[in-house]
């Protein structure tokens, strides 16, 4: 049995998303509720997440998601 903790194993190239067009970078391997977080541009999100679930790695990369776009616009 998997714990919280643990990141699949099968999680493939397919269904690793590609976060931005235009930046060059490998592909991140999200879970699918830390993709639609992400890709959710609402101003204002309330969300709750379970303890050791990647809150703080997915609220920073849509920080530093907001960072560049702001930078390049």
């Amino acid at each position: 049995m998997k714990t919280l903790r643990e990141r699949p194993t099968d999680m493939s190239a397919a269904n690793a998303v590609a976060l931005s067009p235009t930046v060059q970078a490998p592909a991140l391997q999200l879970y699918p509720y830390q993709r639609r977080w992400v890709q959710d541009e609402a101003r204002f999100k309330i969300a709750m997440f379970a303890r050791q679930c990647g809150k703080t790695f997915t609220s920073t990369l849509e920080l530093a998601l907001d960072v560049m776009r702001a930078e390049a616009a």
